[in-house]
């Protein structure tokens, strides 16, 4: 299994968070290597087209995926752990990416913007490339709801997401609802899970 970790920032410190992440986990990597890109080249680094034009990158076209979120809501302990672990070695082609949260987030309260996850450690979005494992991936969610936490990530929409209203609005549902209908009246940014429709 491959992974990777990307950080912005000094490319020295690096080493000492990948040290720190490899003792806390337990298991030495088989290999490990790092590259330092510009903001362009990381985009195509993780766009699969780093060596080519962006012409070339641009023509070959959106490649068809699956995916669902929650938010890490709470610490890692090693139970955690060990049930996020044994869950995914059971699936075939999907990967989880934890996206750090905490920080500047963190210090905004909730209240004040409409993301109702200010306190999260991270979102984590569980992926697969193969565009016929939605219903895996839906799965796969619904599991890390009693692990990791309930609340999933907005842009990260998801039509099969059952608990979608507590899940991406949170506490701040009701008061989006009252700035939607001052604001939008005539529903012009209407969608299929708008706070309106929760």
């Amino acid at each position: 299994m491959a992974d990777r970790i990307a950080l912005l920032g000094v490319p020295t410190a690096l080493g000492g968070h990948l040290s720190s992440l490899i003792a806390a986990v337990g298991a030495a990597p088989t290999s490990r290597t790092t590259h330092t890109y510009g903001y362009l080249n990381a985009m195509k680094y993780f766009a699969g087209c780093l060596n080519q034009t962006i012409s070339v990158c641009k023509a070959g076209g959106p490649v068809p995926f699956r995916a669902a979120s929650r938010m890490l809501e709470r610490t890692v302990t090693s139970s955690v752990a060990d049930q996020v672990v044994s869950l995914m070695s059971r699936q075939r082609g999907m990967v989880l990416l934890f996206d750090s949260l905490r920080g500047q987030v963190a210090r905004v309260k909730t209240e004040a913007t409409a993301f109702a996850h200010r306190g999260a450690h991270a979102s984590v979005q569980v992926y697969s490339g193969n565009a016929a494992n939605g219903p895996a991936v839906l799965a796969v969610q619904q599991a890390l709801r009693s692990t990791v936490g309930t609340g999933a990530y907005v842009n990260y929409l998801n039509p099969g997401q059952a608990d979608w209203a507590s899940a991406y609005y949170g506490s701040n549902l009701s008061r989006l609802r009252r700035v939607i209908k001052k604001y939008d009246p005539d529903r012009v940014f209407d969608f299929a899970q708008s706070a309106l429709r929760a």
